[in-house]
């Protein structure tokens, strides 16, 4: 059974009497969900971590990257990706 109250609201050409019509055959066939459900691909979920902690090598830290200016003639404050975010996170 869809899980918002009103699911059927940006389905186009879909109304309260059709939506209450596919709401019943989907009661009355619970079988045919749970094989889609099987059907659904799951991904495995990754540990989240902290962006601090992380230690790039200097070849993916963004220190070299494709548009940035060398160090001398770049006015932005900024060795790599993550002192740029702590710039931006300071300026908000």
């Amino acid at each position: 059974m869809p899980r918002r109250r009103r699911w059927w609201a940006t389905k186009a050409g879909l109304g309260v009497a059709s939506a209450r019509q596919v709401e019943v055959f989907i009661a009355r066939h619970q079988q045919l969900t749970e094989r889609a459900q099987a059907l659904v691909a799951q991904s495995p979920r990754g540990v989240v971590v902290p962006w601090e902690p992380l230690r790039l090598l200097q070849q993916v830290d963004g220190s070299q990257g494709q548009f940035r200016a060398p160090r001398a003639t770049c006015t932005l404050n900024a060795d790599n990706d993550y002192a740029c975010r702590a710039g931006m996170a300071g300026a908000a």
